[in-house]
């Protein structure tokens, strides 16, 4: 019997490591978009990387001088969207957090090396989303390195690193492969 239950308990836990590493394909709108669950994340919340393809992401700012995104339609780039959220505890108000990283890449890409204000060939934005006092809202990433490299015929090396000056960030490097 014991061992029945150790053998039920492993066998639940490869099934939740095999669930939680795939990646998830959603159609919304007409717009394809896949999902990876990141290991690589702060123990204190979780992290997504998401392919939207054929959109384009830019910062626009209100009447009010604060930032925000819009995507537009494109059928040559796609946008790479990191998001880092940070776990709640239930009954506190005005905790959340989320940090987000958006690139936009050619949809025929085969490797990218880019560093400092070069980013801005690929439009890499940093969005830092919290009931903070300031240095919340949208911003143009400046300096910092970025590498795509292709692997395979669908897969891709992604390696970010990045600092916004005189801001407060939790996630500065992105290491990771995903296909596309």
């Amino acid at each position: 019997m014991l061992k029945t239950i150790s053998l039920i308990f492993y066998l639940s836990l490869i099934c939740v490591f095999l669930i939680n590493c795939k990646s998830i394909i959603y159609k919304k709108n007409k717009t394809d978009f896949t999902v990876y669950n990141i290991s690589d994340c702060p123990e204190d919340g979780t992290c997504l990387l998401e392919i939207i393809e054929n959109k384009h992401v830019k910062i626009q700012k209100d009447e009010f001088d604060k930032s925000y995104i819009i995507f537009e339609e494109n059928e040559s780039t796609s946008v790479l969207k990191f998001n880092y959220k940070r776990d709640t505890v239930k009954g506190v108000a005005d905790q959340g957090y989320q940090e987000l990283i958006y690139l936009n890449i050619n949809n025929d890409m085969k490797e990218i090396a880019l560093i400092g204000e070069s980013l801005s060939d690929v439009g890499v934005i940093f969005g830092r989303l919290c009931f903070c006092r300031e240095n919340t809202g949208y911003f143009k990433v400046e300096d910092g390195n970025l590498k795509i490299k292709k692997l395979k015929k669908t897969g891709y090396k992604l390696d970010l690193s990045f600092k916004i000056k005189d801001m407060p960030q939790i996630i500065s490097s992105i290491s990771e492969t995903f296909y596309y």
